[in-house]
């Protein structure tokens, strides 16, 4: 990271002309990257360390392949060389200003490089929703989890803190993509010529790919993520009380001294109770619930902002 800031600033001194606003922008790239490849780190772990908790159960060990094939896919790769082709040429054209070379071909090899690692981590957190649908769709069949609190299942925990993670990051490279985006078109440093019909349809292009990707798309991902855990975890309690109350029914028909019975039909309304309290989703701290929230909100309005800008350049 370090050495890609240097590079940057060294290709900034020796251009003929310099790239406007580079210590905002920077440090707009320094953030993102962290992030992306934060977020990439922790799902790569989640990959590597959740198989033992989900030794044993043929369906989750099956999920857990169906997110391999779709982490490690070729296709990946292939979207990682497509998307940017639909948004590097677009941001070449809008921006007028004059630049040096060593500084042109740098800014916009690292936006690319911005690009890539967000499509990589966004396909990843896709994946892993995925996976939690998987698993709340097969629930009735899986048999390793925590039976007596389900929502403290040791898979479902890592599951629910990585998807709560990977949301919040996402916030955040949101957030960034939008000031820098707002910072671009609607400021004078980069000449961008509102005035003419191409530079105005590539800005609402790049608007547009902006709020579908983040003001409207994180959120669903992020209450998909919510629900499809949830629903998990109301599927296993459920499933464990329909087997306590199996049990309790075989116990009634049972033979036993009657003392004995007593006990295990109480033990059993014990447990039913017990899991009729159990929360519906994994206790995250308030300031994660909030931290969303916020950032979301910011999102929202800066895109908004710029909505109401954008429109005053359409006929």
């Amino acid at each position: 990271m370090l050495s890609l800031v240097l590079v940057c600033l060294y290709c900034n001194c020796i251009s003929s002309y310099k790239l406007p606003m580079i210590g905002g922008l920077i440090a707009a790239f320094v953030v993102i990257v962290y992030m992306d490849i934060y977020s990439i780190k922790k799902t790569y772990q989640f990959l590597n360390n959740i198989g033992t908790s989900m030794t044993g159960d043929n369906t989750l060990l099956l999920a857990r392949a169906r997110l391999e094939k779709r982490v490690y896919s070729n296709l990946n790769w292939l979207l990682i060389i497509i998307v940017p082709a639909f948004i590097l040429p677009d941001v070449i054209y809008i921006i007028r200003c004059r630049l040096g070379l060593p500084i042109k071909i740098f800014a916009y090899t690292a936006l690319y490089i911005i690009i890539a690692l967000c499509l990589i981590g966004y396909m990843q957190y896709v994946s892993l929703i995925r996976l939690a649908h998987d698993c709340s769709k097969d629930a009735d069949q899986i048999s390793i989890y925590d039976h007596t609190r389900p929502h403290k299942t040791v898979w479902v925990v890592k599951l629910a803190s990585l998807t709560n993670k990977q949301s919040n990051m996402f916030f955040f490279v949101g957030a960034g993509f939008i000031a820098l985006l707002y910072l671009i078109t609607f400021t004078d440093y980069y000449a961008v010529h509102m005035d003419e019909a191409l530079s105005k349809a590539g800005v609402l292009y790049l608007w547009a790919i902006v709020i579908l990707a983040i003001v409207i798309m994180f959120p669903v991902f992020s209450l998909c993520s919510y629900f499809c855990i949830k629903n998990l975890i109301t599927k296993l309690v459920n499933k464990e009380i329909r087997e306590c109350s199996i049990i309790q029914s075989m116990v009634a028909r049972s033979r036993k001294k009657q003392r004995h019975l007593e006990l295990q039909q109480t033990l059993g309304q014990i447990k039913i109770l017990m899991l009729e309290k159990v929360p519906a989703y994994p206790q995250k701290p308030f300031v994660a619930y909030a931290t969303s929230y916020i950032i979301a909100a910011i999102n929202f309005a800066a895109t908004m902002q710029a909505a109401i800008s954008l429109f005053t350049y359409i006929p």
